[in-house]
């Protein structure tokens, strides 16, 4: 008799166990056994209220051998499940305990072993954090406990056809659940000998594979054609290649690509959230590329055999008594890659650095430990390149701050920044040629000569620093808000002091060791509001109506002991604060009403505007060309006088407006201006369409697109970006989502005019998973964003 913990056991041993047929047939045999038989839509029940465990076990026919006397037996159709010895079904045999649920045409518990032998079986359970059904058709199962299984000749699919589209074949498989933190339940298999089969066809062949059943290990395949040369894409589960399960919170992915003539590439991307840690790590490598990179309008560069890639990784540790590690490090192989590839690395991601940062942080202050190094001899990220064209490693810096520190009982509140260390001012030392910018887009851009200047030799024309400074710099700022009626007031002082070991002397005779900065002003807000009770209007969706006003306005005045441009810029929030006297003042207006209807009424703010106008004194600097303004620190504004408005109205619960614009009086034009629409035309069409206007740039462009299910199977997608300045095309994307059961087949089609890239790709992708993120990487054209 095995011996195993109740909750394990294949069957319960406590409780009661119930007969739920017309007439129980009790015999005993020639050997003394007592059986009961069973016949015609018999349902066998299982409660046991000690463990919580109930079963149902349904078939035609079944037999029970009983552990008890003939004359205990006769006429009862409940017993004492210690009484209960084994149990065979057959003919549409069903057990399910409410988690999971069997099919097969026979089945034979054996209590004494505690095993069960199930023939021809169906195993089917559903994972409930995916939304994703979970089946295992096998020749045999063998129930090993309560929660596991083993199996010969079996199938695990997510497919409920009894011949999949996708399924993992194995001789020998081995599945249990298990509860998740979050109380659902997953299963996990392990299987030897295993091949990956669409349809009846195998496809791969692994020697283990272990995991979650609803992350098979093939996350997405694609195939298809772009500008250079046929492409193959696939991303896989590497625990799960490596017979592994994964780490609760942890994701680990491998990139196999062909791509042509930039060759066979491979990456890796990992994402763990874990207690007390998270963090990412993502990297992607050519061996030999033989391709040309095209961007925008520049110049193509070519490449003969170079290994390219780039790695970067981020990760965060939280350590006892409020302390917090981050670790950071990022390398790119070249000056192109990122925006060949990966585009939104390049304009939308954080500078490439090695660093360490250390934090400790309690109530309202912190303690902090930065030291920051650049990899790469060249500026990775575009923004950077085109702002200051060049990166500041930090070596190190120590920090400490203080936010909203009540003083004298709430009546002042006090804010304080404080940072001390030594700093290097990296220029970017390529050339523009480099990445493949002509002379007339360098002499615009960065006002140097693309082929003979280097962004280094430029930075040092300009006398930037070609060696180290040690900086101190404090800042502090008190606070007194007050209550004047319904006017809320908070006038503000602040004071900021910086330091050098060094005079700037190079980059301008004017600069001294140290620049003292400080000034003042005052904060205004209220609000009041009014209630239209009659307001109707079904067109609109509107009932009744509540209009919230909300003015505002900043006054200040900031001075410094020696002018902000007499200083190179480490760091914008403190070399790049500006001076001089200034008034931002403007009023915000929210609508609400009532959508939903009678019984089911929910608020919603229907129409916001926002609007406000900036007026700068003649000491501010206003050489930036499209002005901003922050409310909280003035002195981090750029550009002059200025007007701006913003609006978001929610015209119906399918239809959205946005739209947001900027007037700069100093230029006597509207610097950038933008309307967007979004409409949900049925619940199988939606669209969109945006206008964006930026005046520095010459720039207006004109994107529309839309999603439409053409039927419970295909959904067709488009979008388009039209150059109304050049009068062309930029970019047509088309693609066909074909859903079949748990996965989704993708075929797009994109034209990129700039870039002079087009593609035609077919991609895979299991259920439960983002097609965006792990269908086609971005190679030459963007995945679409619908």
């Amino acid at each position: 008799i095995v011996d195993r913990a109740p909750a394990d056991r294949v069957l319960p041993t406590g409780g009661v166990v119930s007969f739920h047929v017309r007439q129980p047939v009790i015999q005993q045999h020639d050997d003394g056994e007592v059986t009961a038989a069973l016949m015609g839509d018999v349902t066998v029940a299982y409660e046991d209220p000690a463990t919580g465990r109930s079963l149902t076990l349904r078939a035609q026919n079944a037999v029970v051998f009983l552990d008890l006397s003939l004359d205990d037996a006769m006429g009862r159709t409940q017993f004492d499940a210690s009484m209960v010895r084994g149990i065979y079904l057959e003919d549409n045999v069903m057990i399910t305990d409410g988690q999971y649920t069997l099919r097969a045409p026979r089945v034979f518990y054996d209590l004494a072993t505690d095993k069960a032998v199930i023939l021809d079986a169906v195993f089917y359970t559903w994972d409930a954090r995916r939304q994703i059904p979970i089946y295992v058709r096998a020749d045999t199962v063998r129930q090993e406990a309560t929660r596991s299984w083993s199996a010969q000749g079996a199938r695990i699919t997510t497919s409920e056809f009894a011949k999949p589209h996708f399924a993992i074949a194995a001789n020998d498989v081995r599945f249990n659940m298990e509860d998740r933190a979050d109380g659902t339940a997953r299963t996990r298999f392990e299987a030897d000998s295993v091949t990956a089969r669409v349809q009846d066809v195998p496809v791969a062949w692994f020697p283990r594979l272990a995991g979650e059943v609803v992350q098979p290990p093939l996350r997405s395949a694609s195939v298809g054609w772009e500008s250079d040369g046929p492409a193959v894409q696939t991303n896989w589960d590497l625990f799960a290649l490596a017979g592994k399960d994964s780490p609760e919170g942890v994701d680990l992915l491998g990139q196999l690509d062909y791509l042509g003539e930039r060759g066979p590439a491979i990456g890796v991307t990992l994402e763990y959230d874990r207690p007390d840690m998270f963090g990412e790590f993502d990297s992607y490598f050519l061996m030999y590329d033989q391709g040309e990179d095209s961007i925008g309008e520049r110049n193509d560069v070519e490449f003969d055999g170079e290994q390219r890639g780039f790695f970067v990784g981020r990760h965060r540790q939280y350590l006892p008594q409020n302390w917090e590690l981050s670790l950071e490090a990022g390398y790119v192989s070249d000056e192109t890659f990122l925006e060949e590839f990966f585009r939104d690395q390049a304009e939308l991601g954080k500078d490439y650095e090695a660093s360490l940062y250390l934090k400790k942080q309690e109530n309202d202050w912190a303690l902090t430990f930065l030291t920051s190094y650049r990899l790469n001899d060249f500026v990775a990220q575009t923004p950077t390149l085109q702002t200051y064209g060049y990166t500041v490693d930090k070596l190190p810096e120590l920090g400490y701050f203080r936010t909203g520190t009540s003083l004298l009982g709430d009546r002042l509140t006090y804010y304080t920044e404080n940072r001390l260390g030594y700093m290097d001012l990296r220029p970017s030392e390529d050339r523009p040629s480099w990445r493949g910018f002509t002379d007339a887009q360098s002499s615009k851009l960065f006002g140097i000569d693309s082929k003979e200047t280097s962004f280094e030799a430029r930075a040092r024309e300009l006398g930037l620093p070609t060696d180290g400074r040690a900086r101190f710099d404090t800042r502090h700022e008190v606070q007194a808000p007050l209550k004047l009626s319904i006017v809320d007031v908070v006038p503000y002082v602040t004071g900021r002091m910086t330091a050098y070991d060094e005079d700037f002397e190079d980059f301008n005779d004017d600069s001294d060791e140290a620049r003292f900065w400080g000034g003042g002003g005052v904060r205004l807000a209220t609000s009041f509001s009014n209630t239209y009770e009659q307001v109707e209007d079904e067109v609109l969706a509107i009932h009744r109506v509540r209009h919230i006003i909300e003015p505002y306005s900043n006054l200040f005045l900031y001075g410094s002991s020696s002018n902000p441009e007499d200083y190179p810029v480490f760091d914008h929030d403190v070399e790049g604060i500006s001076e001089g006297a200034g008034a931002q003042i403007g009023m915000k207006h929210t609508f609400q009403t009532q959508r939903g209807g009678p019984g089911r009424w929910r608020s919603v703010d229907f129409l916001t505007l926002n609007s406000y106008y900036v007026e700068r004194g003649s000491d501010s600097d206003i050489r930036n060309e499209h002005p901003r303004f922050f409310t909280y620190r003035p002195e981090y504004s750029t550009g002059g006088d200025h007007f701006y408005t913003d609006l978001a109205w929610l015209v119906s619960d399918t239809l959205a407006v946005v739209a947001d614009y900027t007037y700069a009086f100093e230029r006597s034009q509207a610097t950038s201006w933008h309307v967007g629409m979004s409409l949900a035309h049925t619940e199988r069409l939606t669209s969109y369409i945006n206008y964006t206007e930026l005046e520095p740039l010459s720039s207006r462009l004109l994107s529309w697109g839309f999603e439409y299910d053409l039927t419970r199977k295909y959904t067709l997608g488009f979008q388009q970006t039209i150059d109304l300045e050049e009068s062309e095309f930029r970019s047509i994307e088309v693609s066909v989502v074909r859903k079949l059961p748990r996965w989704n087949l993708i075929v797009e089609v994109s034209h990129d005019d700039i870039d002079d890239e087009q593609s035609v790709f077919v991609i895979a992708v299991p259920q439960g998973f983002d097609w965006k993120r792990f269908g086609r990487r971005a190679v030459g054209v963007l995945a679409p964003d619908y």
